[in-house]
């Protein structure tokens, strides 16, 4: 299947708890929505629900026990419908996958600006870096540079279990200088 619209059946917040909560609150079934990636209440609604889950339950319960809370977030935030940079978290780290996103890695330290700018430079954000698609050494070193140069307050790698040799002295190579 091709996604060229939204489709419920491959979309979230299609359950019958959030279809049953959303006609209660708009007096229809997102179901019965013509156009429901450009009705503006459906929009809404799936954003709030998404920052209501982080900011009302998992943000207090991480406070409960003393501890910080983060989260690998999407830079295409629209696209995911997480208004992330309004979540009551300690830190950011957007998954800059840039050749997800067929970009170069420069793209990496741009979208690495344009979350402190969302974010208004209130929080942390860790550049994520996706390491399959940094697997030259130089590559990854200059993943690293332009998200420090982006004004990133460290760097997170994607995955770990993927972390080659060479790239675990990159990355201590970067943290020593």
């Amino acid at each position: 299947m091709i996604q060229d619209q939204e489709y419920p059946e491959y979309d979230y917040f299609y359950c019958d708890t959030c279809r049953s909560a959303y006609k209660d609150k708009y007096g229809v079934v997102p179901m019965d929505i013509a156009d429901p990636a450009n009705d503006k209440d459906w929009v809404q609604f799936r954003y709030d629900s998404i920052t209501g889950l982080v900011n009302h339950h998992l943000v207090p319960e991480a406070r409960k026990g003393n501890k910080k809370i983060t989260a690998a977030v999407f830079p295409n935030w629209e696209n995911v419908r997480q208004l992330w940079h309004e979540f009551e978290l300690d830190g950011f780290l957007p998954m800059l996958y840039q050749g997800f996103y067929n970009e170069d890695i420069d793209w990496i330290g741009a979208e690495t600006k344009n979350a402190l700018i969302r974010l208004q430079d209130s929080k942390p954000v860790y550049s994520g870096l996706f390491l399959p698609h940094l697997k030259e050494p130089a590559e990854l070193k200059a993943g690293i540079i332009t998200s420090i140069e982006g004004g990133a307050s460290g760097f997170s790698v994607f995955s770990y279990h993927d972390l080659s040799t060479e790239q675990k002295q990159v990355i201590m190579e970067v943290i020593e200088s």
